[in-house]
């Protein structure tokens, strides 16, 4: 196992190489991410379709919790570029390693690429059948739930789930094992699950399935979802969510997990730990 103060080193380094990513593979690797954690939100789909009534909200997102972490864990172990892990990239900056360019770079290759496969895996879910009764009902529930946010709630969740993403993969870097690599990255994704946080990548994949679900008459037919309500799910309403998701989860990330240690660590009176 790395101590803490190695872990910033490793990052920097993962940060470098990510900026001198070829653009196929960092597109390969960004699609294959976005497809992972839409897997993940899939899951808590299915898992959360019908156990409100029975368990509660509270154990409901405990359980949607337990599951989701399978998409970064996949993208950690077997390879991904997801951009929410991506924004650790942010400590080659202030280390005066990357570019604010290659940055820039990495971040729009890769967010482009998981929003791609993010709507792959929607299209397949969709195309499959499996988007029907309680799974298009609860489907759209959490698509609902999260378009009616205000757009600074939207922020503040973002910024909380990115800090335990980004938590996530920094922790990853501690263990030289895969077992210890999957419980340091399920202990802060599920925490983030259950705290119904904002995750922008995610949420990608729960607008693209929930308009699917919208856009077809059949999966409509029997739901208890009135008409009113689906009038506020639409590609405006979904944009709303995914940008001040997407500007939290950067500053998320940023802020409570790279400059805090970047200074506690790397900084001048933090160089000796170097």
């Amino acid at each position: 196992m790395r101590l803490p103060s190695q872990l910033p080193q490793c990052v920097l380094a993962s940060a470098g190489d990510k900026a001198a990513m070829s653009v196929r593979r960092l597109w390969f690797l960004g699609i294959i991410a976005g497809f992972y954690i839409s897997l993940g939100a899939f899951l808590v789909t299915v898992i959360s379709k019908d156990l409100p009534s029975g368990l509660g909200a509270g154990l409901t997102a405990l359980l949607s919790g337990a599951i989701f972490p399978v998409g970064l864990i996949l993208i950690v172990i077997g390879g991904g570029e997801l951009f929410t892990g991506n924004c650790l990239m942010v400590i080659g900056r202030l280390d005066k390693k990357i570019s604010l360019a290659r940055i820039g770079r990495n971040w729009a290759l890769v967010y482009g690429a998981n929003f791609c496969g993010a709507l792959c895996l929607a299209l397949l879910i969709w195309g499959s059948g499996l988007l029907q009764g309680t799974m298009a009902a609860r489907t759209l529930e959490i698509a609902l739930l999260k378009v009616n946010l205000s757009a600074g709630e939207i922020f503040f969740r973002a910024v909380l789930c990115n800090w335990l993403v980004a938590l996530a993969v920094w922790l990853a870097a501690a263990s030289l094992s895969v077992p210890g690599k999957v419980i340091m990255i399920w202990i802060p994704v599920m925490a983030f699950v259950t705290g119904s946080f904002e995750h922008c990548i995610a949420n990608m994949y729960f607008f693209s399935a929930a308009l699917l679900v919208k856009a077809g008459p059949a999966s409509l037919s029997g739901l208890p979802v009135p008409a009113e309500k689906l009038e506020s799910l639409n590609l405006n309403s979904c944009l709303a969510n995914i940008v001040p998701a997407t500007l939290g989860n950067v500053a998320g990330a940023a802020c409570l997990v790279v400059i805090i240690y970047y200074l506690a660590y790397m900084g001048k009176e933090g160089a000796g730990n170097r």
